[in-house]
């Protein structure tokens, strides 16, 4: 027997040091992968409500996280009942939910990337003092230290960030101005908005902004900005904004059912809120309404299928707006009166109580509106005041004039034209008792100021007019004008 053979083929081969050597680096990192994970999930949170508290305390301010949750393997943090507050304990912010899931892969690129933020009843506070200071901005100067920036040296630059999805439900915001004696004047809410694909990237040296809205249209930014003191420039864009979507906001003082339409609107900006007051001019201002339907109370109804603004520019601390030209073509407007002679669409505004007469102060404002022009238009008009229901219809081809507004003359309609063709007045449903085929009202002033109207010269054509002659000698148009008897008013009592 060869036994040196037989310990050859028996003896064993050395153990693969390398694959275990690699299998407990392995093991290593997923031991350090789980410890950070059950750091971010237990002990994260706890540091972070202390951190939060003690950098808002550092700068004068109360910040109040009631829960923290991290889920570090699919980047998600949730904090609820979050509360920022002023020193003295004046509520600045809070939430009752904040939600974010995160992107980390994105941070290796330089960006910082979601695919979802929500905020669940967000409240803000906007307070002025009596010195004319907002309390945001003294947030912002007391966070931010001195202006890092110097006259004509670069802006500051955006953060280069990707969110999906950003969701804002049943908001609020509360502005109180006590530099006015007004404590909490304006109060808007619920606000409920979702925004997708919101970006912010550099385009030729400049920074822009893209989100698309929730329920359509989408709103596109391109300028700079420096956020210490806040100033900004720019250019800002929404399109195809339906109305409906921002009606909610509308409707306490306008109550009327959602309109269709969708508003474009074009505009250049300057803002500086480095002074007392704020500082904005608009410039380039254009915007267009399109396939406006309006429905009012009792049977009142607007359509609009086009209308444009063009020219326009705002100065906010002159207090100046101009536009050059406003058009609104095709349109057809209905409206009436009841039997106790209330307008339709005046019943839209809310009820207001009387206040005392105060002396009234001329506006600050400069308003001038170059041109203003309706054509191609029809209008109707019911009146149940009277014992035979009136109506009156006519085609409106032409409407102009010039609008002025300053403190020293105040209201004026300045070249007003009109031209109206196939005008008709009927009474209970039958047919018209006068007919017009035209009428023309040469350029006139109107001074609301004064009390003053220069009317042009008015030219009338095909005027047609039906009466009947009654038994006892009087003519119809007596009985056709004649009022709906009123209700008496009520008594006082003794």
């Amino acid at each position: 027997m060869n036994t040196a053979a037989q310990a050859d083929t028996a003896s064993p081969s050395p153990a693969p040091r390398k694959s275990r050597r690699w299998l407990r680096w392995l093991a290593v990192a997923f031991a350090l992968l789980l410890a950070c994970w059950a750091f971010l999930g237990l002990a994260a949170p706890k540091l972070l409500q202390q951190a939060a508290s003690d950098w808002a305390r550092k700068h004068g301010r109360q910040l109040a996280i009631a829960e923290v949750r991290i889920v570090p393997w699919s980047m998600e943090l949730t904090l609820n009942g979050v509360a920022l507050r002023e020193g003295d304990g004046r509520p600045l912010f809070q939430a009752r939910r904040l939600y974010l899931n995160a992107d980390l892969h994105a941070l290796l690129f330089g960006r910082w990337q979601a695919s979802e933020f929500t905020l669940d009843s967000p409240q803000l506070w906007l307070d002025r003092d009596s010195s004319g200071r907002w309390n945001w901005e003294k947030f912002a100067s007391d966070i931010s230290g001195p202006a890092r920036l110097d006259a004509g040296s670069t802006p500051e630059k955006l953060p280069r960030l990707t969110v999906n999805a950003i969701n804002l439900r049943d908001g609020q915001i509360r502005l109180s101005d006590h530099e006015t004696g007004q404590a909490e004047r304006f109060r808007l809410m619920p606000i409920n908005l979702s925004l997708s694909n919101l970006s912010t990237l550099a385009e030729n040296g400049r920074y822009a902004l893209h989100a698309e809205l929730e329920g359509g249209g989408r709103f596109d930014w391109r300028g700079s900005m420096q956020l210490q003191p806040l100033q900004s420039s720019g250019e800002a864009h929404i399109g195809g904004l339906p109305l409906a979507t921002a009606w909610d906001y509308v409707k306490p003082y306008f109550h009327a059912d959602k309109p269709e339409g969708a508003l474009t609107v074009d505009a250049r900006y300057q803002l500086d809120l480095s002074g007392k007051t704020p500082e904005l001019t608009v410039s380039s201002l254009s915007a267009s309404l399109q396939k406006l339907k309006l429905k009012g109370p009792d049977g009142a109804e607007l359509t609009l299928p086009e209308l444009k603004v063009e020219g326009g520019a705002l100065d906010l601390s002159h207090s100046l707006l101009t536009v050059q030209r406003v058009e609104l073509n095709g349109g057809r407007l209905s409206a009436g009166r009841d039997a106790a002679g209330r307008v339709n669409w005046l019943r839209a505004l809310p009820e207001s109580t009387p206040a005392p007469a105060a002396p009234a102060k001329p506006s600050p404002w400069m308003v001038k509106l170059e041109s203003i022009r309706l054509t191609d238009w029809r209008a109707a008009w019911s009146d149940q005041a009277f014992a035979q229901p009136l109506k009156l219809e006519t085609a409106i081809p032409r409407l102009q004039t010039r609008l002025t507004l300053d403190p020293e003359r105040g209201l004026r309609l300045e070249q007003a034209g009109l031209s109206l063709a196939d005008l008709t007045l009927s009474a209970a449903g039958g047919q018209p008792w006068l007919s017009l085929q035209g009428a023309e009202l040469a350029p006139s002033l109107l001074d609301m100021k004064r009390h003053s109207v220069k009317p042009g010269d008015i030219a009338l054509s095909g005027l047609k007019l039906s009466l009947q002659r009654e038994r006892d000698g009087k003519l119809q148009l007596q009985k056709l004008l004649a009022q709906r008897p009123r209700a008496p008013a009520a008594q006082s009592a003794k």
